[in-house]
């Protein structure tokens, strides 16, 4: 922008509502004075774009009269004051300050241990207890982050700087947005704001992950995100990097949870030839080592023993998961004393029994019962008081919001059920329900990204409603996302305010991550994303979310509904990686065309996996219908598709193979994955020659 006055001019830079001086040849101070005034009225404009993402009604900000000078053409008196004994993230929080502010001015604020401050200083400390949340005063010669806890200052101090215009939407450098600016001013002002859960987790759940964990947990801890799962790692594992990231965890006073489906592990599987009886027995009859054991055995006398030293090891952690295998049904026992007991009764059973030896091991700590595709039902009997309730409903429908009524599926599938959890755990371990939500699954979203613009805000307005003190995000996906899935971003912000706007938090999140001039086109592209997902991935009234490859053909009608809900996605979709590219042409050089550039190459996975649920869809209905007798039309349209099925996951398949560097250590799992996609196709291909062959 230019501003001028007469024979003066000022040329500045406004980039995340602040203002750089870029050149100047004012003179006249009482001149100098008006253009300062313009300057301020137009960050004063862009304000609300500028003070952060998080506005609902467990915020609150009175703005008054006057404005702080914080740093003034790259130089500030203004120093920052810890109490004595300060919590590690006080001393966090002091540290990200004098961090960012000399990143986006060069001014250099000095961090001081003070017990009493004074002026034109920023003052951090926090009470002990209660909620997170925190106070961010701002006057002429002070500005005091008092956080409602210890972590609560930190984010005061997050609050603070994104108030000064940063963001942090992904881990690494080029996922926060660190604006320059010469000087740095704020408007009078209180700010208070608390959390909407206790507890705001997610669970890291891909080993890859980890190479880059230290960023993770710097990067969800600006999310607000207070409580990490360690997922599917094992015990030698973080003993061997304990060192490492404990002291990151503990700066943040981070809550860690561990563990995952180990339950088999502490049951050794070469105990079967000396004593089978441990093990379950089958719907035939037979005693088999795979899978899980007989909770009616002196197996749970080993896999007391087991936990035992376990639990030993792992003093740091709060919650502890030691799951059941990861299997739809058919992992527990048959035997006469057992075939009374449901899954999810059996499961309670084996995990009493942990907590039993948990209880005096970790009197603080807790552990999960899982209730997840065959535990899902309530069990038949009292939990111990040290389990909590970990309710991880992966078939629900994510089209909808979990209390929808609108949702059949919902509705009457999961509702009751939850119903009777919610009230059971609230009798026996109240403060420790978790709700567990798939809103970042990729293998769930076919490697997609869906925002979820809807759901994800509204069940955390439901499960707020109910007192559930923990609300939980799966993380995981079989590659590097590349962009930021904006559903973790939109978690984020409704876990911490479930009142959240997410259209406003949309609209914010393009505008700070992509540009100004691109913000318009890319909140059009996620809201095209959401659409075209929610037509993909209905669960109303189909069994699952998605059709899974594996599992065997539905009822025609539904089949057909479908055929029908993937090719409308995949048309909603289609135009968009030609948007994007355009996008992309007009943007200048810099971290938004890069930014741009990847959620473009995101953009294209998309359509290549909309193209194969197509084929998926379609081709495996004819093809069965084929097989069963439809006729000869139906198979050969349905090898066609199969064929053309192929082809789009090797497509798939090489699009990851285009980022060797990044995708490195992800590459061979993603070829394992689609490739099962191949071999599915490629065996009902098969039946379906033969049948068209016997029929000549």
């Amino acid at each position: 922008m230019q501003a001028a006055f007469g024979v003066y001019d000022c040329r500045f830079h406004l980039q995340d509502g602040f203002v750089k001086i870029l050149k100047t040849k004012l003179t006249n101070w009482a001149v100098a004075v008006v253009v300062a005034a313009s300057f301020w009225a137009v960050v004063v404009e862009r304000l609300p774009a500028a003070v952060g993402d998080l506005t609902g009604a467990n915020s609150r900000r009175e703005v008054s009269l006057g404005q702080t000078d914080l740093v003034t053409e790259g130089k500030s008196d203004w120093k920052i004051i810890l109490r004595p004994n300060a919590t590690g993230p006080e001393t966090l929080a002091a540290q990200e300050l004098a961090k960012y502010i000399r990143a986006i001015t060069q001014a250099e604020l000095p961090i001081i241990n003070a017990a009493s401050p004074g002026p034109h200083e920023i003052m951090v400390d926090s009470a002990e207890g209660g909620r997170d949340g925190f106070d961010l005063t701002v006057t002429r010669d002070r500005i005091t982050i008092h956080g409602h806890t210890p972590r609560g200052a930190l984010y005061g101090a997050y609050q603070l700087l994104e108030d000064l215009g940063c963001r942090w939407y992904y881990i690494g450098q080029l996922g926060e947005v660190v604006p320059m600016a010469a000087s740095l001013r704020l408007p009078h002002q209180t700010t208070t704001q608390s959390a909407s859960f206790r507890e705001r987790s997610v669970m890291v759940a891909y080993p890859f992950y980890y190479d880059r964990f230290e960023e993770w947990i710097d990067f969800l801890a600006k999310r607000r995100i207070n409580n990490l799962v360690i997922y599917g790692q094992s015990l030698d594992w973080w003993k061997s990097t304990r060192a490492r990231y404990l002291p990151l965890l503990q700066a943040r006073n981070m809550i860690l949870e561990f563990g995952g489906h180990i339950l088999p592990n502490f049951v050794p599987r070469q105990l079967f030839e000396l004593h089978p009886e441990y093990f379950r027995m089958n719907e035939k009859g037979e005693r088999v080592k795979e899978h899980n054991f007989c909770p009616n055995s002196g197996a749970l006398e080993v896999l007391k023993n087991g936990v035992r030293e376990y639990f030993a090891q792992l003093p740091e952690i709060t919650y502890f998961h030691v799951w059941a295998d990861d299997l739809t049904d058919g992992g527990w026992c048959r035997c006469p004393k057992c075939r009374a007991l449901s899954p999810a009764d059996q499961n309670l059973i084996a995990m009493n029994a942990v907590a039993e030896v948990l209880a005096p091991v970790n009197p603080q700590a807790s552990l999960a019962l899982l209730t997840y595709h065959d535990t899902g039902k309530p069990p038949n009997g009292a939990p111990a008081t040290n389990l909590f309730l970990f309710h991880a409903p992966r078939e629900r429908c994510y089209r909808h919001a979990f209390n929808d009524p609108a949702c059949r599926r919902n509705r009457e599938e999961y509702g009751p059920d939850w119903q009777d959890l919610h009230a059971l755990f609230s009798k026996t371990a109240p403060r420790t329900i978790h709700e567990f939500g798939y809103y970042t699954d990729g293998l769930l979203d076919r490697e997609m990204q869906p925002p979820q613009l809807e759901t994800i805000p509204a069940d955390a307005r439901y499960f707020r409603s109910l007192g559930v003190p923990v609300h939980q995000n799966l993380m995981v996906c079989f590659r590097d996302w590349r962009s930021p899935p904006f559903s973790l971003v939109l978690f984020a912000q409704s876990a911490w305010d479930a009142d959240v706007n997410a259209d406003a938090a949309l609209e914010n999140f393009c505008r700070q991550y992509y540009g100004a001039a691109s913000a318009g086109t890319m909140t059009d592209y996620y809201r095209k994303v959401d659409e075209a997902c929610a037509r993909l991935f209905s669960g109303d009234p189909i069994t699952g979310p998605y059709i899974d490859m594996t599992w065997p053909p539905l009822e025609p009608a539904m089949r057909k509904a479908k055929i029908a809900d993937a090719q409308a996605a995949k048309k909603i979709h289609q135009a968009l990686p030609a948007q994007l590219e355009q996008a992309l042409k007009a943007a200048p050089a810099g971290r938004f065309a890069e930014r741009l550039r990847r959620e473009r190459e995101v953009c294209e996975l998309h359509q290549l996996s909309l193209e194969l649920a197509c084929c998926q869809f379609e081709g495996q209905f004819l093809g069965w219908q084929c097989v069963g007798g439809s006729g000869r039309a139906d198979g050969l349209r349905a090898v066609e598709l199969l064929t053309d099925g192929c082809t789009w996951a090797d497509k798939i398949i090489a699009w990851a193979g285009r980022f060797p560097e990044e995708q490195k250590n992800y590459l061979p799992g993603w070829e394992s994955y689609w490739s099962s996609y191949s071999k599915v196709f490629t065996d009902l291909q098969k039946r379906v020659r033969e049948k068209l062959s016997n029929e000549k």
